[in-house]
């Protein structure tokens, strides 16, 4: 066999043994994320699902997500919010807002009634049961929050949140 021929078979042995160009991966090839790791919005919704499934793992028993703890916590802090600023202030458009509130008024963690200020909108409130909920899981919030800074010192963990609300105002429209 001349050195031509045996050099041609080598190559076609070698190329089958690629992985072909188009449509198939090996097994364990490591997955590219380039260009989507120098995208801000990508870094965060990466985040944001990690550390939503890690929030609703550990609060899995008490039937809450991030979502409707976020919600409570900012009803408690002010009384007689509207759905609407409340949907607002959390980014929540009013059909999934409406839902949302529906969940947690039928758990009975809240209330809503009619707006002394204004009929077409309803103020909403914490009832005991929801206080008693938000006191029973705070320790379990505290903890994973601290669980999250992991290899962040106190000084990375406030730049971090400060640059988290930066931009998540600047997305909202408001100044920075």
């Amino acid at each position: 066999m001349s050195v031509t021929r045996a050099t041609r078979r080598e190559d076609r042995i070698q190329s089958a043994s690629a992985v072909p160009v188009w449509g198939h991966r090996r097994a364990h090839d490591p997955v590219s994320l380039e260009p989507l790791q120098s995208l801000a919005c990508f870094q965060v919704r990466r985040a944001h699902g990690t550390l939503s499934q890690g929030f609703q793992a550990r609060l899995q028993a008490q039937d809450i997500s991030l979502v409707q703890y976020c919600i409570l916590v900012v009803i408690r802090r002010n009384p007689g919010l509207s759905q609407t600023d409340l949907g607002q202030a959390l980014g929540i458009d009013r059909s999934t807002m409406v839902t949302l509130i529906d969940r947690l008024q039928s758990r009975g963690l809240v209330t809503r009634k009619a707006s002394p200020n204004d009929r077409r909108s309803y103020a909403l409130m914490v009832k005991p049961e929801g206080e008693a909920l938000l006191r029973q899981i705070a320790p379990i919030v505290e903890a994973y929050e601290r669980s999250l800074a992991g290899g962040l010192n106190e000084g990375e963990r406030a730049q971090l949140l400060t640059l988290l609300q930066r931009l998540g105002d600047f997305s909202a429209g408001r100044p920075a």
